[in-house]
């Protein structure tokens, strides 16, 4: 049943409504209601009921209410028709890759404490679905993540599932045509992205503001998001489906056991599942493509090359020390031959992993080692050697001796004022009348002397 309004309560209603009730801050209903009420009764106008208010916000087109409430991505989610998408028929044409940070606690295999949530690095083929490479890491993402994900995209898994136990197969290897990405700023770092065109490889970057065309990796890391919500730990989606849940006590997998279970759910169940767009499985898409097309992946001829490839790097001058990097010194050979060439500053290539050997070249195409002075038996990363350094600086600190420097100042103010006294001093003496000598060729002076007597 309609309600008839005097022209006065629209006006008051249509003004609110625009003022208050269409912005971004998204006052609820009640909170409207009450304060068109409040200006309706300083007005002397008659109030209206929750549903006379809810009738004409209905009145609004619900393209409208979302663009004014939620913004204009939500508005182009909700009501534009996607214009452009991955149309790619051939395995490896173009791979996309994503980060993601799992929705799970994992803790530490020896204390069993927890540790916090992994990030997820995920590659996944276009064409066919299938997820080429995965790394996990408590690290944030980085050049370093990127090269491992990479990595472990492009060499066959046999040894690696082996390692880990898993014994379904993962035929996926090779280098892909076209890597496409978000606008992240590890993705732009210049270690992964001169790594790529190494090996031909073309780095594409999403347009911003159109995140349907990462849609495939984000369905992707949305399923292993979906799956880790069954495992214990997990910190669930949002606040309403985490309720009372503690994560933090309910936690209990290491981030390996993590990586087993993901990696057992992505090859026995999601390669197998049947895909809408694909009218088949991922695992049967991957091998007809390749049969299909009657070629096989290509891979770079020398793996150990191709990690090296990826690494950070800076160019550093040769001192007498030898190279200076995060403040040790690394020495080699070669490094003494390049020096006594006049080479004066090389390319310097390191793992933050472990920082114990760098890799040096005076060409960027011969890499060379130089093992760091001091050489520990364990691998160092560079945390790690942050981490001592900056123990070891606070121990430092700590057993110094300083004199308190209250104590220094007032001494410093004693000595300068027994200085300016003692100058005072001689400025009075210098001041007084001083009486003046006789000249003593005068004997006939002041003091009466007789003149001596001539002598015949």
């Amino acid at each position: 049943m309609s309600v008839m309004l005097s022209d006065e309560q629209e006006k008051v209603i249509h003004e609110h409504l625009r003022k208050e009730f269409l912005k971004r801050n998204q006052i609820a209903l009640a909170q409207a209601h009450k304060a068109i009420n409040r200006e309706l009764s300083s007005l002397g106008l008659p109030e209206i009921s929750t549903t006379v208010l809810t009738n004409r916000i209905n009145t609004i087109p619900d393209r409208v209410l979302k663009l004014k409430r939620y913004g204009s991505k939500a508005a182009r989610q909700a009501y534009q028709i996607i214009r452009g998408r991955y149309v790619v028929n051939d395995p490896l044409a173009v791979v996309q890759i994503d980060h993601s940070v799992l929705n799970v606690m994992v803790v530490d295999p020896d204390t069993r404490e927890c540790v916090g949530r992994p990030y997820l690095t995920v590659l996944l083929d276009i064409a066919t679905a299938m997820p080429t490479g995965i790394y996990l890491s408590m690290e944030a993402p980085s050049a370093i993540n990127l090269m491992k994900a990479f990595h472990r995209s492009v060499f066959p898994k046999a040894e690696y599932l082996d390692a880990l136990g898993i014994r379904y197969e993962w035929p996926v290897y090779g280098l892909p045509l076209v890597i496409s990405s978000d606008n992240g700023s590890d993705l732009k770092s210049m270690p992964f992205n001169w790594g790529l065109q190494q090996y031909g490889v073309e780095h594409i970057f999403r347009p911003v503001a159109q995140p349907h065309l990462g849609g495939n990796i984000e369905g992707f890391i949305g399923t292993i998001q979906a799956y880790v919500q069954t495992l214990p730990g997990t910190t669930f989606s949002n606040v309403e489906r985490k309720g009372t849940y503690q994560p933090e006590k309910q936690a209990q997998l290491t981030l390996l056991d993590v990586e087993r279970l993901l990696l057992e759910f992505i090859l026995r169940d999601y390669v197998h599942d049947k895909k809408r767009r694909l009218l088949t499985s991922p695992m049967n898409a991957w091998n007809a493509g390749w049969r299909d097309n009657g070629s096989q992946p290509r891979l770079p001829k020398d793996p150990d090359r191709f990690r090296l490839d990826f690494l950070p790097f800076e160019r550093r001058k040769i001192q007498r020390e030898g190279l200076e990097l995060f403040r040790m010194f690394y020495r080699s050979e070669q490094l003494q031959k390049m020096k006594s060439c006049g080479v004066k500053d090389v390319m310097l290539k390191y793992d933050p992993t472990d920082i114990r050997m760098v890799h040096i070249s005076a060409d960027e195409e011969i890499f060379h080692e130089a093992r760091s002075e001091h050489f520990p038996r364990n691998p160092l990363s560079l945390d790690d050697w942050h981490e001592q350094r900056k123990r070891r600086e606070e121990r430092l600190q700590a057993a110094m001796n300083v004199p308190n420097p209250v104590a220094a100042h007032d001494y410093r103010k004693q000595i300068l004022s027994e200085a300016n006294r003692r100058k005072k001093a001689v400025s009075h003496f210098e001041a007084l009348p001083q009486s003046q000598g006789c000249d003593i060729r005068d004997l006939s002076g002041p003091r009466g002397f007789s003149v001596p007597r001539k002598l015949s």
